[in-house]
């Protein structure tokens, strides 16, 4: 349901994250025109609309409209309080965050299509610090936009929270490649002890898997390809569609379908076909193909 926007009260937050979907209020900018000098005005604040179903994430799916979120936060207590605000989301082509500072706002530039700002904490997703003054009551808004489907999983953590979730999420995460990397590695050994193109073709198999999680998950981006923009836009999708086309191929190859099973067997051409298509379409016209 749609109600007034809620205020969250920075003062009064646990060690657990906050999720902010049922604090944002939502303006759809169709033709992306819109500025921040726009939307602050006061004829644009009924344009806002307030949610107050709880959730994680606010999903726009893929769209070529800029998304306004305004986000009202307290803080009720006597001393300043700093809080992290994170989207658990690397597929964001541009965010601009906008805190009220003196008589205007100061915005930060994130997302993978910029440099990390100075103002950000190195992370895998997004992650900018937020201070409120001591019992102030502030508007922030944000403008996101991307070519990639739009999701927004925001939520507030405490400093000390924040930086202890990261620690752990961090050896997750290199435990779970470190773990791809040894198959990769040994599967490729077999391959050229035995020379079994089956080998090779589970090896191409785990790369694209890997390399498509290592964009969704923001650790290519942080620690291999940096920001290129081009790549990440693509970098799901196009080595999803490559790992289609060899698992297929390896399970023809493996379960001998062409030899034993001819009608299954040209069901999976006809899927390695598409997935081999659309490869190159996602590369080509990524913007058209996936709002098919």
């Amino acid at each position: 349901g749609w109600a007034a926007q809620p205020v969250l009260d920075v003062a009064q937050m646990q060690h657990e994250a906050v999720a902010l979907n049922e604090y944002f209020s939502v303006m759809e900018d169709a033709g992306a025109s819109l500025t921040l000098a726009d939307v602050t005005q006061p004829e644009f604040a009924e344009r806002f609309k307030s949610r107050n179903t709880p959730g994680n994430v606010l999903g726009f799916s893929y769209t070529r409209s800029a998304i306004w979120l305004r986000l009202r936060l307290n803080n009720s207590s006597n001393e300043p309080v700093e809080r992290i605000f994170e989207i658990t989301y690397s597929l964001l082509a541009n965010l601009d965050i906008c805190q009220p500072s003196g008589s205007g706002f100061h915005c930060v530039e994130a997302g993978y299509a910029r440099p990390l700002s100075p103002q950000a904490h190195s992370s895998r997703y997004i992650a900018v610090p937020i201070r409120l003054p001591a019992g102030a009551d502030q508007q922030l808004y944000f403008r996101v936009q991307t070519p990639n489907s739009l999701i927004v999983p925001a939520r507030l953590w405490s400093v000390d929270a924040f930086h202890t979730y990261q620690a752990r999420d961090y050896s997750i995460q290199a435990l779970y490649f470190g773990i791809a990397l040894a198959i990769i590695v040994y599967n490729l050994l077999l391959y050229f002890g035995l020379r079994d193109v089956g080998y090779l073709l589970y090896v191409a198999f785990a790369c694209s898997v890997a390399l498509a999680l290592g964009t969704f998950t923001g650790m290519g981006n942080e620690f291999i390809w940096g920001v290129t923009p081009v790549w990440t836009k693509i970098g799901v999708t196009v080595p999803a569609a490559f790992a289609s086309v060899v698992m297929l191929q390896f399970t023809r190859r493996m379960l001998k379908t062409q030899e034993f099973v001819p009608g299954l067997d040209q069901w999976l051409k006809l899927f390695i076909g598409i997935n081999f298509v659309s490869f190159f379409l996602l590369i080509l016209w990524f913007q058209e193909f996936v709002r098919i």
